[in-house]
């Protein structure tokens, strides 16, 4: 008993719920092929 007033709850609430406006994002610019600096060292063997 207790699951079903949990979904009929639940339903209920989605129901109400309207979907929000889509974000319009700025492409991401093209790839320059160095990624970041950290990391593109050598290691220190000393």
């Amino acid at each position: 008993d207790a699951g079903n007033k949990i979904t009929e709850a639940g339903v209920s609430l989605v129901n109400n719920m309207k979907p929000g406006i889509i974000p319009d994002f700025k492409p991401a610019p093209e790839f320059s092929g160095n990624p970041w600096e950290y990391g593109n060292v050598k290691p220190e063997l000393k």
